[in-house]
C-alpha cells in the first residue's frame, strides 16, 4: 500500500478540522436553531429531533478533537468523511423530495442557505478528501519547512473552501443577475 505524504495528510486534517470547528461553532451558538434545521429535513422523528440535534454536535465535537491529536487522526479523519457522507446524503434525499428552501444548516443561523446541489457535490468532495486524510502517512520527520507548507496549505484550502461556499451561497444571486448563470 502506498503511503501520502505526511504533510499532505496533516494539510488535509488541519483544514477538515477547521471547517468542522467553524461549523460547530456556529450551531453552539444557536444550538435551538440547529434543532429547528435538523427537524426541517424531516429525516428525524420529531421527538427526536433535540436527542439527533445533540448527537450532531457531540458527533462534530468528536471529529474535531480526533482530527487534532496524531494518535486519533486516521479515525477523525474516517468520522469527518462518514459524517460529512451522512450531510450530503440529508441534503440529497431533501433535494430529491423537491425541498431546497430549508436552511442547509452549515453555517448557522446567520447565515441561512438554501439547499442545492452544489452543497451536496461540496461535502462530496470533502468526504472523499477526509478518505485521503485517513491514510497513513509516510514514516518520516518533518522539518521546518515542512511545518511552513502545512500552515500555507492549510490556509490556501481554507481561503478555496470559504471562496467556493461563497459562490454556493450566491448562487441565487448570481442567477437573478445574469439569467443564463445556471
Amino acid at each position: 500500500m502506498n503511503q501520502i505524504d505526511p504533510v499532505f495528510v496533516l494539510v488535509l486534517r488541519l483544514t477538515l478540522a477547521l471547517i468542522f470547528a467553524t461549523a460547530l461553532a456556529h450551531k453552539l451558538k444557536a444550538p435551538r436553531e440547529f434543532a429547528a434545521v435538523v427537524a426541517e429535513y424531516r429525516l428525524v422523528p420529531e421527538a427526536f429531533v433535540i436527542a439527533a440535534s445533540g448527537a450532531l454536535l457531540l458527533l462534530e465535537m468528536l471529529v474535531v478533537l480526533t482530527l487534532v491529536v496524531p494518535a486519533l487522526g486516521r479515525f477523525g479523519a474516517w468520522a469527518a468523511a462518514a459524517t460529512l457522507a451522512l450531510y450530503a446524503g440529508a441534503m440529497a434525499i431533501n433535494l430529491a423530495r423537491g425541498r431546497r428552501a430549508i436552511d442547509c444548516g452549515c453555517s448557522g443561523p446567520a447565515q441561512r442557505q438554501q439547499l442545492s446541489e452544489w452543497l451536496v457535490l461540496r461535502n462530496a468532495l470533502l468526504a472523499v478528501l477526509a478518505v485521503l486524510a485517513a491514510q497513513p502517512p509516510a514514516p518520516r520527520l518533518l522539518s521546518g519547512w515542512d511545518v511552513s507548507t502545512v500552515a500555507f496549505g492549510v490556509a490556501a484550502l481554507l481561503l478555496l473552501y470559504s471562496t467556493a461556499n461563497h459562490l454556493i451561497a450566491n448562487q441565487p444571486k448570481l442567477k437573478a443577475l445574469f439569467p443564463s448563470y445556471d
